[in-house]
């Protein structure tokens, strides 16, 4: 254990003094001023160790997990800056791709019946097949005084359009 936990911080060593180099030539350019100029200044003297506290709610996420991506963010955001002088919104931009890679899950959980008939629904779908036949064919509520219609059909097509959107 202690190898491991060695060879991490050597990584993050090197990853530091790679970070604060990013720093300073950002520092250097007139350009950079104001809150972003701030805010690189302390990040330099924090350095990559410096992590902010997980948040409470995620009580669930492994320490390691957590300083990973805060360490991540942290230098993207700093490379995000230091290309402002080529692209002006590139900040603007980091953010607004990390808020679409961190959109929330949105509607009603699919239940785990549907979500058990997802694969054979994308082989019959690849086969041409209706969305009405699949659930006729595939619906878990089936049983003799149940008949699928569209409720059902747009039950699975949803399910699985969601399951293709995530790959």
């Amino acid at each position: 254990m202690a190898k491991a936990n060695k060879s991490s911080d050597v990584g993050v060593d090197e990853l530091e003094e790679s970070y604060k180099r990013k720093i300073d030539l950002a520092l250097q350019r007139q350009g950079i001023r104001g809150k972003a100029r701030e805010k690189l200044v302390r990040w330099r003297e924090e350095g990559m160790r410096q992590i902010c506290p997980k948040p409470e709610p995620l009580f669930w996420l492994q320490e390691h997990a957590w300083k990973s991506l805060y360490r991540s963010l942290r230098v993207a955001a700093v490379f995000a800056v230091c290309a402002t002088d080529k692209h002006p919104d590139a900040v603007t931009e980091l953010y607004t791709e990390i808020g679409r890679l961190m959109e929330p899950f949105r509607g009603r959980r699919t239940k785990p019946e549907i979500s058990g008939i997802l694969a054979e629904t994308v082989k019959l779908r690849e086969k041409g097949w209706s969305w009405l036949k699949i659930a006729q064919r595939l619906c878990p509520d089936r049983n003799p005084n149940h008949s699928c219609d569209k409720k059902c059909a747009d039950r699975i097509r949803v399910a699985a359009q969601r399951l293709a959107k995530a790959k």
